[in-house]
């Protein structure tokens, strides 16, 4: 049977929105005046990624078709009705 994944990626992040790709005016003040907590959301973010491009490098070895779907407060989740999908966002 061929099946097709879809993966949703992208939105690793904060209640307000802020994400790997956008951050809010007050998550960037944040990330200014505190060294630790911009050094926290750095290794977060980058660990989140990570995850995700070793399930995308994965699929690609293994041949099963897939596409991706990065999404941000502009781009909602995308759900193909002839695919299985991964939901791999979340508010960190």
């Amino acid at each position: 049977m061929n099946r097709h994944l879809h993966i949703n990626t992208g939105s690793h992040g904060l209640p307000d929105g802020s994400t790997v790709y956008w951050m809010s005016e007050k998550v960037k003040e944040k990330m200014l005046n505190d060294r630790k907590a911009k050094t926290k959301w750095n290794k977060d973010a980058d660990e989140f990624m990570n995850q995700d491009l070793d399930l995308i490098k994965l699929l690609g070895q293994q041949n099963i078709p897939f596409s991706v779907t990065t999404i941000d407060e502009d781009i909602p989740p995308v759900y193909p009705s002839h695919c299985d999908v991964i939901d791999t966002w979340c508010h960190s």
